[in-house]
């Protein structure tokens, strides 16, 4: 019997992204357990979306997609790339819209989605409803459906709120505001799916009102027919060592600049070694990272493919030795932090060197599966000790429980958790 899914998804193709894969594929394959679906997403003008028209190309013909105009005030503050003062338009641009609107810019959408998501639910039935975060703002539109649609309503959170370490924050006003709403909200939530176990954890530690029973773990992942036909793109003869971080750098946190020290530390004393070591980036970044790599005396052995297509993308990744992963030990909120390239890796089967605390979810996936190396210091010396581990084969890697990361697989987690909001069960 087909069931219905009516989804809200802030971004969805052609924006590309991993949080724009999981929808995408949760579609892909719930579609082939008779399930259907309408999305209501955003048409937003901003330029600092990645593009991917490829992944429309993997939605079924009858997928519905309605698109609502989105607006960003902030973005409108064309003075603010003129002013000299003002000498990151973009971050301060970011700055102005979180500092009006909490929990984001994109509070005001949420009128725009819920008359669509009524209009839709006047026209169709529906069995059930799924808003994915972020932008968090849309977990409001969770809770205030909820209340009021006869259908059940689940929040999917893609990454953490106010413990995210990339969420700017303008004051401690605001990030205490941010976590003031995060746990209202959380806390009534009936339906609710999360990537993080161990942010669950910490709202079932920290929030009294917090029912754990209701909520379900559903990671990010791989899709296996994505490396069908998919053959490396790169030529190498053996005599390099080539390591890739695929994502988007935004700042410090899990900037390069780490693993480019410890290259230069290996370069510094042992030359042959050090200059074998080359480092390929594959996506945006807020960094000057051809000006970092002049740093470190890198210019060679740094190579920036910018953004490509998720195919593109595998093609280079498929042609690399290892795979980097950072989110700084230091700073709060690291731990919850996984990233979508990590499920890529870890089908890909080449060692993983991770720059992350001992005690994240990186750290345990790669613990669990057996798939690399994870330094809990940004120490130069310290690096360059566990990449040697792996440039030189040193170690054994089971690469062991990976199938549980397939999309096909995570995909029935979610039509699990409709199927249980449906029938009334938690």
């Amino acid at each position: 019997m087909v069931k219905k899914c009516l989804i809200v998804s802030y971004y969805f193709p052609p924006t590309g992204g991993a949080g724009v894969q999981r929808v995408v594929k949760l579609i892909k394959y719930a579609a082939r357990k008779a399930w259907r679906f309408t999305v209501v997403t955003a048409q937003e003008s901003s330029r600092f979306q990645p593009l991917d028209d490829s992944l429309l190309a993997e939605l079924p013909e009858d997928t519905k997609i309605i698109r609502s105009a989105a607006l960003l005030p902030a973005q409108n503050l064309s003075f603010l790339n003129r002013t000299a003062l003002f000498k990151k338009p973009a971050y301060w641009k970011r700055w102005l819209g979180a500092f009006i609107q909490i929990p984001d810019s994109r509070k005001s959408w949420n009128s725009e989605a819920k008359k669509a998501v009524i209009d839709e639910l006047k026209a169709n039935k529906y069995d059930c409803l799924l808003i994915t975060t972020p932008p968090y703002s849309l977990s409001l539109l969770a809770l205030e459906l909820q209340n009021e649609l006869p259908i059940p309503v689940i929040l999917d959170m893609r990454d953490p709120w106010s413990a995210h370490p990339y969420k700017l924050h303008p004051t401690i006003v605001h990030k205490r505001l941010n976590r003031k709403l995060e746990y209202s909200i959380l806390s009534k939530i009936r339906h609710g799916v999360h990537v993080s176990g161990r942010q669950l954890d910490d709202y079932r530690r920290n929030m009294p009102a917090f029912d754990i029973k209701n909520w379900t773990v559903i990671t990010n992942g791989y899709d296996e027919e994505d490396f069908t036909g998919i053959e490396a793109s790169m030529k190498t003869d053996g005599r390099e060592f080539n390591i890739a971080f695929l994502g988007t750098i935004h700042a410090d946190i899990n900037t390069p600049a780490y693993l480019f020290r410890a290259i230069k530390f290996l370069k510094d004393n042992d030359k042959e070694i050090g200059q074998k070591i080359h480092f390929h980036h594959i996506g945006h970044s807020a960094l000057n990272l051809e000006g970092l790599a002049g740093k470190y005396d890198l210019k060679k052995q740094v190579t920036l493919w910018g953004y490509l297509s998720h195919k593109e993308a595998l093609e280079i990744l498929m042609s690399m030795d290892a795979f980097y992963q950072t989110h700084h030990p230091g700073y709060k909120g690291s731990e919850y932090i996984i990233g979508g390239k990590m499920y890529e890796y870890l089908r890909l089967k080449k060692p993983v060197l991770a720059v992350v605390p001992d005690d994240s979810e990186v750290a345990d996936i790669i613990g669990a599966c057996g798939c690399g190396e994870t330094v809990n210091s940004v120490r130069a010396q310290d690096i360059a000790a566990a990449l040697l581990k792996i440039v030189h084969g040193n170690a054994r890697y089971s690469f062991r429980n990976i199938q549980q990361y397939e999309r096909k697989v995570l995909a029935d987690k979610f039509i699990d958790v409709f199927l249980r909001a449906v029938n009334g069960r938690v």
